[in-house]
């Protein structure tokens, strides 16, 4: 009889070591679910915010600097190319309110330079803005 108050000991310490060890996994496994997510949403983040930043740079440097300098049908069918595989990208990665805008104004854009003509800054700068509007609220940054 003087064995069960030892093994009943015994017993205690192992269960402790046994909820001890399993909490430890249990809040490690929970840890490391936390830590991927975060690294998720900073890996698609950047890539929303390089897709973006890539249209605002085609469409500033190839669409207001260079279809206003050359009129040639080349040169703007090459921006045309360059605003739709932006565009491409955007569907891919953006969310659909900036989606939505980065059509728009691409679609309307395209159809201008298309025909051959200079863009309309008023009706087009509206789409622009509201393209920008929509990628910094996505990104966490709304517009001033």
């Amino acid at each position: 009889m003087a064995d069960i108050p030892q093994l009943l000991a015994n017993y205690d310490a192992l269960v402790g070591v046994a909820l001890g060890a399993g909490l430890t996994y249990g809040f490690s496994a929970l840890n490391r679910r936390h830590q991927e997510a975060r690294e998720n949403e900073t890996r698609w983040y950047n890539t929303r915010l390089q897709a973006y930043s890539e249209l605002l740079h085609v469409w500033t440097e190839e669409l207001v600097l260079g279809v206003r300098a050359e009129q040639s049908t080349e040169g703007r069918m090459k921006v045309v190319r360059k605003l739709t595989a932006v565009s491409n990208q955007i569907q891919l990665v953006g969310t659909p309110e900036v989606v939505d805008a980065a059509n728009t104004l691409n679609g309307e854009t395209t159809k201008e330079i298309a025909k051959g003509k200079n863009y309309d800054d008023e009706r087009i700068g509206h789409l622009f803005d509201a393209f920008i509007k929509a990628a910094r609220k996505d990104l966490g940054h709304p517009s001033p």
